[in-house]
């Protein structure tokens, strides 16, 4: 399961403290080393005994991965908006008789 995945159904994360993660987790997931296998267990040892550092994890988690989501829409958003001008572009200007005309 993807880091933002886990988030977004709810579950605290324990993410690797390398590479792109920190970032994308944000302050939504606990990070450990990942060459350290015990830095690992221990860190998820400690979101199974600590109820409200879950619940905080659960809630920051959702929060975040409704963030990358809302990010998405608003790409997805401007990619079409932009398909749309390029091919409005296409039609103004490859007409075939070759005038340019305004639509």
């Amino acid at each position: 399961m993807s880091l933002m995945e886990a988030m977004a159904c709810g579950c605290p994360v324990v993410a690797s403290l390398t590479g792109a993660l920190p970032e994308i987790s944000d302050n939504a997931a606990i990070l450990a080393d990942p060459r350290d296998p015990v830095d690992f267990a221990d860190k998820i040892k400690l979101i199974l005994r600590d109820d409200a550092l879950r619940n905080d994890l659960r809630t920051k988690g959702l929060e975040r991965a409704a963030y990358f989501n809302a990010k998405k829409e608003a790409m997805d958003t401007i990619l079409g908006l932009e398909k749309s001008i390029i091919s409005q572009e296409r039609n103004i200007y490859n007409r075939p008789d070759g005038v340019i005309r305004p639509i």
